[in-house]
């Protein structure tokens, strides 16, 4: 019988990533970090053996979703009601504190600097915990990694690479058991075939337009360059932006996930990236939630909102010492009734490292 395994819990993820990191820290200084990531990768592949759930009602879900498709459940988000616990006046506690010394510290970091004929090479690394909800509930976890080659010039054609990687391990359920309910292929179930696209402006998901200058950032569509530079980076104006302007309830997951969705682009200028930190600053009901590695063996602060759709909290995760944006992770926050995951698993997680480079490789 196919052995099955734990979830990560916030605690696991923090002790497997912090016994890493220094060793994460000598092979970037000496070696390429994609080779110390793809090391981290395959020391997390493996969680510890734990008995299998009882079953519910089924459903599907993905909660860890590339760039493109993140888009699109942002913009849903926005019939998401905000939350309605008692909380500090905004700009005020340990949150807002923290945050703006973060942007203090971010706005004197060096931007990358292309020349023509460069690109900005951006590594998304992801984790996901896929799940099946049913009489026979499975769920089973994978890695994921999306590379973009963003041009010198943004109005030429951009390259993405993503591939989907194993093994997969099953934390609920069977390969056996995941055939018989048509989970055929669990690493590509949910997500688009590996493989290399191309598309002008980086528009991988067909939203803007064949000509012109690239789509605006303000639709959470697609982000450039060009579009970051529109945005206002008074950080009440910019938070007019975040939560929807015209919004009947302005919510402060929808700011939180938008700012990810600008931040996980890679291409957010020191400016903007403090003027998002002082906006985020002034929402009462974000949270610190945590300490914690990520994929790199990074330290950083996560930061979140409770009371998300699904039972789940979306974070985002700051060094603190240089105020750069590492990643972004989710967690439950209940038990979940359909496959007996429990609250405080962690169901997805990302990083993000960007690095100039001469050329794409074929």
């Amino acid at each position: 019988m196919p052995e099955q395994y734990a979830p990560w819990t916030e605690t696991d993820l923090d002790d497997a990533l912090g016994a890493l990191g220094a060793e994460l820290d000598r092979a970037a200084g000496s070696a390429d970090l994609s080779t110390a990531a793809d090391r981290l990768t395959r020391a997390l592949a493996v969680p510890p053996p734990v008995p299998a759930r009882t079953s519910r009602r089924r459903r599907y879900l993905r909660l860890a979703l590339p760039a493109g498709i993140a888009a699109a459940v942002a913009g849903a988000l926005l019939l998401v009601p905000s939350t309605k616990d008692s909380q500090p006046a905004p700009g005020t506690g340990e949150t807002a504190v923290a945050l703006r010394a973060a942007a203090d510290e971010s706005i004197h970091q060096r931007d990358l600097v292309l020349r023509p004929g460069q690109f900005r090479y951006v590594v998304e690394r992801s984790y996901v915990v896929a799940r099946s909800s049913g009489e026979h509930p499975l769920a089973w976890s994978y890695y994921f990694t999306t590379r973009t080659w963003i041009p010198y010039d943004e109005q030429r054609p951009w390259t993405q690479d993503t591939v989907s990687t194993g093994p997969v391990h099953w934390l609920i359920g069977s390969p056996a058991e995941g055939t018989r309910q048509g989970v055929r292929d669990p690493l590509h179930y949910f997500g688009a075939a590996d493989g290399r696209a191309s598309a002008r402006c980086g528009d991988f998901m067909h939203v803007g337009q064949p000509q012109g200058p690239c789509v605006d950032a303000t639709g959470f569509k697609q982000t450039t360059t060009y579009s970051l530079d529109q945005l206002p980076r008074d950080p009440q104006a910019l938070l007019r932006i975040l939560t929807g302007a015209g919004d009947r309830q302005p919510s402060p997951t929808i700011a939180l996930s938008r700012a990810n969705l600008l931040l996980r682009s890679g291409l957010v200028r020191a400016d903007l990236r403090a003027a998002i930190y002082r906006t985020l600053a002034l929402l009462p009901e974000l949270r610190i939630t945590d300490r914690l590695a990520n994929l790199e063996g990074r330290v950083g602060i996560a930061y979140g909102v409770a009371g998300s759709p699904g039972n789940f909290r979306q974070d985002i995760v700051i060094d603190p010492v240089t105020g750069q944006y590492i990643g972004e992770r989710t967690v439950l926050t209940d038990d979940d009734p359909g496959t007996g995951l429990r609250a405080g698993t962690v169901i997805g997680h990302s990083s993000l490292v960007t690095s100039v480079v001469s050329r794409v490789p074929r």
